[in-house]
């Protein structure tokens, strides 16, 4: 085993677990307020990786939560998560398709390479968008903040395009065009 395996993770207090899961969305803020080394911490929700992950993985979470959890702990906007490998910018394009203010709130702590994180599939978080539909302001967002993103191919040679384009043709209003 290597030194690492023994340590123990520092986990989110139940509590903060709690709130969020009954999404007391002011509750949470003035906890993290009160709390801010939490942000740094780890979660066993969903994916297994720090608190902003968990965050934008619930699609209901108010974009100035995010911007507020980010602002405390800038790393984990471009970290990991322990399942896909997706980063935050991954998740909050895949549950949050109808805004794109999370998004942006999320870029301003990114530099243009971080948009060009790839998941286990080699998929960016443009893939993850155009793949959940996402709005097309999140779209240029990201495109503005890299556009060496859109020659970006997942591992099965896909581009964010083409991801765009077979997401579409598979909504009712797409399959009516084909």
């Amino acid at each position: 085993m290597s030194e690492h395996e023994n340590e123990e993770v520092a986990l989110i207090s139940p509590l903060l677990v709690q709130m969020i899961q009954e999404q007391d969305w002011q509750a949470t803020t003035q906890y993290l307020l009160a709390n801010r080394f939490e942000a740094k911490l780890q979660t066993q929700q969903q994916r297994s990786g720090k608190l902003l992950h968990w965050l934008c993985s619930l699609g209901g979470t108010p974009a100035p939560l995010i911007e507020l959890v980010a602002s405390l702990f800038p790393e984990a906007v471009y970290m990991k998560e322990n399942y896909l490998g997706d980063t935050c910018l991954h998740l909050v394009c895949r549950h949050s398709q109808l805004f794109s203010a999370k998004l942006e709130d999320l870029l301003e702590y990114c530099t243009p390479q971080t948009v060009l994180i790839r998941n286990s599939f080699g998929g960016t978080a443009l893939h993850s968008a155009c793949n959940h539909n996402a709005v097309l302001g999140a779209l240029v967002a990201l495109v503005k903040s890299n556009p060496q993103v859109l020659a970006v191919r997942t591992n099965e040679g896909i581009h964010a395009v083409t991801a765009l384009w077979l997401a579409f043709i598979q909504t009712i209003p797409g399959h009516m065009v084909v």
